[in-house]
């Protein structure tokens, strides 16, 4: 039976690769605003994942290939998002910087949990 926490882990693989492809495919009726509030829902929701793990001291190995998945996919969309703040207008700008802030945030999220796999595996 999968557990709440794989579930977790799951659904945000599924949501950070619908973000990040949405960017990248440049989808005409995907606003800026739109970028703003995805970016924002990945960056809670890593945020939660990993506050879950650390107080429940969950074994994250069986999830490392999904967590470098997220990883990669918001490397991805962040690289996205600089190409579309350096074409966009100056109106869309405050919210592509917002998107991007939340994607370092979630980055450094994901890569905090990724590391905790990699230096228990060094540990062990």
């Amino acid at each position: 039976m999968i557990d709440q926490f794989s579930r977790s882990v799951a659904n945000l693989t599924g949501h950070v690769r619908f973000f990040g492809t949405s960017i990248t495919n440049d989808e005409p009726t995907v606003s800026a605003e739109d970028v703003a509030k995805s970016a924002g829902s990945c960056e809670s929701a890593l945020k939660q994942l990993s506050l879950c793990a650390e107080q429940q001291k969950v074994d994250l190995n069986p999830h490392y290939t999904q967590l470098i998945v997220i990883t990669d996919d918001l490397k991805n969309a962040k690289s996205s998002i600089q190409q579309k703040i350096e074409r966009a207008d100056w109106d869309e700008r405050s919210d592509l910087m917002t998107s991007l802030g939340s994607v370092n945030a979630a980055l450094k999220t994901a890569s905090g949990l990724t590391s905790k796999v990699f230096n228990r595996k060094k540990s062990a």
